[in-house]
């Protein structure tokens, strides 16, 4: 007899989240492929670790996130794990330095949100993760504009040039939810419009907030050097 998904939900709660994602990997392999839920869980565990630990050995996390996430799609198309998905994405390119990934990756990124447009436009979490993407097409610096010229690919040149920090902005500021992330790509965006005041107002309201994870100490670091720049 199976056992119920909100059971085995509930019984992960509370566990570290290495302990959770042997347990749901273990409950996947039992189960049948209705639970794109679990995977969907599994996903979200897989990127909690991977937010906790250096940039260096987050990679291979964020692969192992990704992976599971592409599972849970191939069972039920659904906002949540698109969603997840994207986010996944953006820290993959948070964290590499080639900008023929970054450009590939932004791409995959915003076919997401196409589809997340699609199917379910109110999702929480979908203005962040567009804010973001169009203040990384933004951020594109001249060198890596032989790379746009090298793939050919008119939707790459149209979201680059449709990009603008105003527009980032614009999409940040409707995400309902006060977060550390959300709070320094906001400041970043004002950084960026050369309105300082603004900028250090959002810096404020990170400092008051407590890091959940090594992800956002290391915002607060970067936040602060960035401030320190202008």
């Amino acid at each position: 007899m199976k056992t119920p998904l909100r059971t085995i939900l509930a019984n992960i709660r509370n566990l570290q989240p290495e302990s959770a994602e042997r347990v749901l990997n273990e409950t996947i392999e039992q189960q049948s492929k209705e639970y794109a839920e679990l995977l969907f869980n599994l996903s979200k565990v897989q990127l909690a670790r991977a937010l906790d630990v250096s940039e260096k050995e987050r990679k291979p996390l964020l692969k192992r996130a990704k992976k599971t996430i592409k599972r849970a799609l191939k069972i039920e198309t659904t906002g949540d794990c698109l969603a997840l998905k994207a986010r996944i994405l953006g820290h993959q390119i948070s964290i590499t330095g080639n900008w023929k990934i970054k450009i590939q990756k932004a791409l995959q990124v915003k076919d997401l949100l196409d589809r997340l447009e699609q199917i379910e436009i109110t999702h929480e979490d979908y203005y962040l993760i567009r804010g973001m993407l169009l203040l990384s097409a933004s951020s594109v610096p001249e060198f890596a504009q032989f790379l746009i010229n090298w793939f050919c690919n008119s939707r790459i040149k149209a979201l680059i040039n449709a990009s603008s920090y105003e527009k980032a902005l614009q999409c940040l500021l409707k995400y309902k939810k006060s977060t550390m992330e959300a709070n320094f790509f906001i400041m970043i965006c004002y950084l960026k419009m050369h309105q300082r005041k603004q900028a250090e107002e959002r810096h404020k309201l990170m400092k008051k907030m407590v890091a959940a994870n090594l992800y956002e100490k290391e915002l607060l670091v970067k936040a602060r050097k960035e401030l320190a720049k202008t």
